[in-house]
C-alpha cells in the first residue's frame, strides 16, 4: 500500500470513528447502562394535591370506574 492510500485509509477510519462517537446525543450520555429488572429507577412521582385528586374522581365518576 503506498503512502497516499494509507493516509486516506487512516483519515477515513478517523472520520468514521468521529461520526460514530458524535452520534450519541448529550442527553443520552448520563443514562444508566445497566438496569435492574422490575425496578423503576427514574425520579419519584410528585404527590397529587387534593384539588387534582377531586378533579380526577369527578372525571372518572361517569365512566363506571370510580374506584380512585
Amino acid at each position: 500500500m503506498n503512502r497516499s492510500l494509507k493516509g486516506l485509509y487512516v483519515l477515513s477510519l478517523t472520520l468514521t470513528a468521529a461520526l460514530a462517537l458524535s452520534g450519541c446525543r448529550e442527553a443520552e450520555m448520563g443514562r444508566p447502562i445497566s438496569l435492574e429488572k422490575g425496578t423503576y429507577q427514574g425520579k419519584p412521582d410528585q404527590p397529587l394535591d387534593a384539588a387534582t385528586v377531586k378533579a380526577l374522581r369527578q372525571r372518572t365518576a361517569g365512566q363506571g370506574l370510580s374506584t380512585l
